[in-house]
C-alpha cells in the first residue's frame, strides 16, 4: 500500500507540473536540473520539476522492492500480472516525462503521460488489494457476467474520459470554456473550443449516469456495495469541481480539486474491474468458490 499512496503523490505532484507549466522548469537536462543537482529556489517551476523527479524516484525504488517481494512470496498470475503492469506503467510514464521536456510538452504527449500515470497507481492499488486478499484468504461470491462488463465498460469508459481530459487540458481550450453547466461560448471560438466542450460535457453526464446505473447493479447483487456508493458520490464532485474549473477560470486549487478526485475515482472503479476477474459465474447452479473480492460494506 505504501507504493500505491507514493505513486498517488507521484500522480499528483506530475499534475501540479503540468498545471504550472513547470515541465521546463529544470530545463531539458534530464535527470539534471538545468545543469545542477539542484533546482533554484528562487524559481518555483523548478523546485516543483525538481519534487515531481524526487518522488518519482522514491516511488520507482518502492516498486522495485515491492515487486521484487511480491513476485517470490506469491505465485498467482494475477499479482505477476499486476506487478508487470505497474512495472510498465512506470517505464512508459518515465519515458513520456522525458519526452515532454525534450520535445516542449505537445498535447498528445501530455494527455498520454497522465492516462498512463494513472494505470500505475491503479495497478499498484489492485496489487495492495490482492495481496491483502491473499493474506486474510476470505470466501467471495461469484458474480454475474453481465455485472462483470458492466464494471469493465465503466472502467474503459472513464479512462477514455480521463484521456479526453487530459487532451483539453493539455491543448489550453478549457480555459475558454463558458457556462457553468450549459456551454455558452460561441462557436467561433478558437480551437473548436464548443464542439471539445460539448464532447468533455458530454463524456461526463455519462460518467453521471453509468455509475449511478452501476450503483443500482451493485445494492441488487450485493456486491461493491460500499465502493459503488463513493464511487457515486467521486463522480458527483468531479462534477463539482468541473464546475469550479470554468467559474474561476481555471485557478489552480480548482484544477488539482479536479484532478486528484479523477485519480481516487479510478482507483476505486479499477479495484472493481480487476478484482472481478476470475469470479465470473461458472454456472447457474453450484459455481465453485473463486478469488475473493471486496467485502461487503
Amino acid at each position: 500500500m505504501g507504493s500505491a499512496i507514493a505513486f498517488f503523490f507521484v500522480n499528483f505532484m506530475g499534475f501540479l507540473d503540468t498545471f504550472t507549466v513547470s515541465t521546463q522548469g529544470c530545463g531539458q537536462d534530464y535527470p539534471f536540473c538545468n545543469g545542477k543537482l539542484y533546482p533554484d529556489f528562487n524559481n518555483y517551476h523548478s523546485v516543483i520539476e525538481y519534487v515531481h523527479r524526487l518522488v518519482v524516484l522514491i516511488g520507482m525504488s518502492l516498486l522495485v522492492i515491492v515487486s521484487v517481494m511480491a513476485w517470490r512470496r506469491y505465485k498467482t498470475k494475477k499479482v505477476k500480472a499486476l506487478i508487470l503492469f505497474a512495472i510498465g506503467g512506470v517505464v512508459a510514464e518515465a519515458t513520456l516525462g522525458a519526452l515532454a521536456v525534450f520535445f516542449n510538452s505537445p498535447p498528445l504527449i501530455m494527455a498520454g503521460h497522465i492516462g498512463i500515470a494513472l494505470i500505475s497507481f491503479a495497478a499498484l492499488l489492485n496489487l495492495a488489494y490482492t495481496i491483502r486478499e491473499a493474506e486474510l484468504k476470505p470466501l467471495g461470491k461469484p458474480m454475474s457476467k453481465g455485472f462483470v462488463r458492466y464494471a469493465w465498460f465503466l472502467l474503459v469508459y472513464l479512462y477514455v474520459a480521463i484521456y479526453f481530459g487530459a487532451y483539453v487540458a493539455s491543448t489550453g481550450a478549457g480555459g475558454m470554456f463558458q457556462g457553468a453547466l450549459i456551454p455558452t461560448e460561441p462557436a467561433s471560438t478558437p480551437l473548436h473550443t464548443l464542439w471539445i466542450d460539448l464532447g468533455h460535457r458530454g463524456l461526463a453526464l455519462g460518467l453521471v449516469l453509468l455509475s449511478f446505473g452501476f450503483m443500482m447493479l451493485a445494492r441488487k447483487h450485493q456486491h461493491f456495495v460500499g465502493i459503488s456508493i463513493a464511487m457515486f458520490v467521486l463522480v458527483l464532485l468531479q462534477g463539482v469541481s468541473g464546475v469550479l474549473l470554468v467559474v474561476t477560470h481555471l485557478h489552480l486549487a480548482a484544477i488539482l480539486f479536479h484532478v486528484t478526485d479523477v485519480s481516487l475515482l479510478f482507483g476505486l472503479v479499477s479495484l472493481v474491474g480487476v478484482q472481478s476477474v476470475g469470479r465470473r459465474e461458472k454456472s447457474a447452479v453450484g459455481s465453485a468458490p473463486l478469488e475473493p473480492a471486496f467485502p461487503r460494506r
